[in-house]
């Protein structure tokens, strides 16, 4: 059961901090920060571009908030023209089928892993806790550590590969001057994956970190 603890918690961990950040990214605040920043890429389509920030929180919250599909069906441009095509409602209906999967894994590890935590802390099994720490903290630093090098030195064939992984065909490819992808060019994808690479890395350090002190206490304490 110990052993089980600590392997699950090398698995588990990543996973958990990586739908958690992604959590904290798909918010109209981090969209806001990516139009605002320098450098950023306009909309080449002149209607998108004078609704972009609506545009884009339509899309996102199409993901993430009940109803959000029947809000980006009847989005629409200034001149009452529709704003996403049916096939970028189809997509993004994937994408929202493939979030709330994620969102509902992540339940589970905070349900079942907070009760394996309790479980083990009343049992006394503190050395068993520490030990997990340090393989899911470990883990994660070296699985974020290598995923984010590969989206930096080759973000576009990281971007495709995710894509075939995640989504039937070629449902995900859209023409340059579509909705969806004057929203969210490539730059926003590949700076909301450093971020969100980098922040996991250093939780997972600071989870290694917490999880060796620990584990050093409780050996040096001979507990």
């Amino acid at each position: 059961m110990k052993y089980l603890v600590i392997i699950g918690s090398a698995i588990v961990l990543p996973l958990f901090l990586i739908v958690s950040n992604t959590r904290l990214l798909m918010t109209p605040a981090f969209v806001a920060h990516e139009y605002h920043r320098y450098g950023f890429p306009p909309a080449e389509v002149s209607a998108v571009q004078q609704e972009r920030q609506p545009l884009a929180n339509v899309a996102l919250l199409s993901i993430t908030a009940p109803g959000g599909l029947d809000a980006l069906r009847i989005a629409s441009f200034a001149d009452g023209a529709r704003a996403f095509d049916q096939r970028e409602v189809s997509h993004m209906a994937d994408v929202r089928a493939l979030v709330q999967r994620l969102f509902q894994l992540w339940w589970l590890i905070l349900i079942f892993g907070g009760g394996t935590v309790i479980w083990l802390w009343r049992r006394r099994e503190k050395l068993v806790l520490a030990n997990a720490l340090l393989a899911g903290g470990l883990a994660t630093l070296c699985f974020l550590a290598i995923t984010t090098v590969i989206a930096i030195v080759a973000f576009e064939p990281f971007f495709i590969a995710f894509h075939h992984l995640f989504f039937k065909g070629n449902s995900w490819l859209f023409p340059e001057t579509s909705t969806l992808i004057q929203l969210f060019p490539l730059p926003f994808w590949s700076d909301a994956t450093l971020l969100l690479g980098l922040a996991t890395i250093v939780e997972g350090a600071i989870t290694l970190v917490v999880g060796f002190m620990w584990h050093h206490r409780l050996v040096t304490l001979g507990r």
